[in-house]
C-alpha cells in the first residue's frame, strides 16, 4: 500500500555533515504522512536509534514542479515557494552503523528520514532577508543547546531548495503543489531523550517548543 507523501528532506546539506556520514553530496529523502506531527500535537516517539533533534528551515511548495525547465535559477527557485515554515526532524536509520554504511545503502535508507515535527509558519520577513545570515539555535530543556544559521545549509537554504529541483529535474521526480521540503539541519543534530523539552529558535522569524 502506497504511503501518503507530506514532502521531502535533504540530508548532508553541508561538508561535515557529508564527512560524518561518508558522502560526497546532499541526499534526499521521502518524508511519509504517518509521521509527521504539528507542533501543536502530542509528540509520540517511534523507534529511533539516533534520537538527535535537527532544526531546520522548512519551504511549502506553491506549484508543482516544472519539467519544461532545463534548470531552476535562483529566481525560479523563489517563486516556487509558498511560505517558510519551522521544523524539527527527528532522524533514524535502520542500520546501526550508520556512520559507515555508505552513500548507496544510505539513499535506499530514505536518508535517514523518519518524523518529522511541523513548526509554525516563520515571518514572511523572510523575503527581505539574507537566509545565510539567520541566526537559529535549538535547546533541550533550557539547558543544552547547538546554534548555527543558514550558512550551514549548502551556504543558504535556498540554494538546498534549488539543489533539490535541480535534482528532481534531472530525474523525472515529481514535486507537487503543497509538499513541503527540509531544506537541512542549520546546526549540528542535538542529542534528547523521552520526556525533554526542545526548542527551536529562528530569532526575529519565529520559535516554538513541543515536549517529546
Amino acid at each position: 500500500k502506497s504511503k501518503k507523501i507530506f514532502g521531502w528532506k535533504i540530508a548532508a546539506s553541508n561538508i561535515a555533515g557529508q564527512k560524518h556520514i561518508g558522502v560526497k553530496s546532499p541526499l534526499a529523502g521521502i518524508l511519509f504522512e504517518d509521521k509527521k506531527f504539528d507542533f501543536s500535537e502530542k509528540i509520540y516517539l517511534l523507534p529511533n536509534n539516533m534520537n538527535v533533534a535537527e532544526i531546520e528551515f522548512i519551504f511549502k511548495i506553491k506549484k508543482d514542479l516544472d519539467f519544461s525547465k532545463p534548470a531552476y535559477t535562483d529566481n525560479d527557485t523563489l517563486t516556487i515557494v509558498d511560505g517558510l515554515y519551522s521544523g524539527i526532524e527527528l532522524p533514524a536509520s535502520r542500520f546501526k552503523d550508520f556512520l559507515n554504511a555508505g552513500e548507496a545503502l544510505l539513499i535506499a535508507d530514505n536518508a535517514c528520514a523518519n518524523q518529522f515535527i511541523l513548526g509554525p509558519k516563520l515571518s514572511d520577513s523572510w523575503k527581505n532577508k539574507n537566509l545565510a545570515d539567520q541566526d537559529v539555535f535549538i535547546e533541550v530543556n533550557n539547558k543544552y543547546k547547538e546554534t548555527g544559521s543558514g550558512k550551514h545549509v549548502l551556504g543558504n537554504p535556498l540554494k538546498a531548495l534549488k539543489w533539490l529541483l535541480n535534482e528532481f529535474i534531472k530525474y523525472k521526480i515529481q514535486l507537487k503543489k503543497g509538499h513541503f521540503v527540509a531544506s537541512g539541519t542549520c546546526t549540528k543534530p542535538i542529542a534528547f531523550k523521552k520526556g525533554d523539552i526542545l526548542e527551536a529558535n529562528y530569532g526575529d522569524l519565529g520559535n516554538f517548543n513541543i515536549t517529546i
